[in-house]
């Protein structure tokens, strides 16, 4: 009885698990739009982020960003975050 009931349920446990939330990011999506401080200066060519925990490679969208300043993810290129600084008010 017990292996004809795990065999008649599994499609629809399954089904309920494969469910998402709609709209929800994952992986590198959630990502963007995230904020990280710069852990060294960021250029164009190269530079470092804490993002999420995580020392990430990272590019300047524009300019020269300082180590220390808070910056924001708009693109995951790869292991690259592509990131620009976010202007204080």
């Amino acid at each position: 009885f017990a292996i004809l009931s795990l065999i008649s349920l599994r499609p629809i446990a399954l089904r309920h698990l494969k469910k998402q939330v709609p709209g929800s990011a994952t992986n590198v999506d959630a990502l963007i739009g995230a904020h990280a401080v710069a852990t060294s200066t960021i250029d164009q060519i190269a530079g470092q982020v804490k993002l999420s925990g995580e020392i990430w490679s990272a590019h300047a969208e524009s300019g020269v960003i300082q180590s220390g300043e808070n910056v924001v993810v708009i693109a995951i290129d790869g292991a690259i975050a592509r990131v620009k600084r976010i202007e204080e008010k």
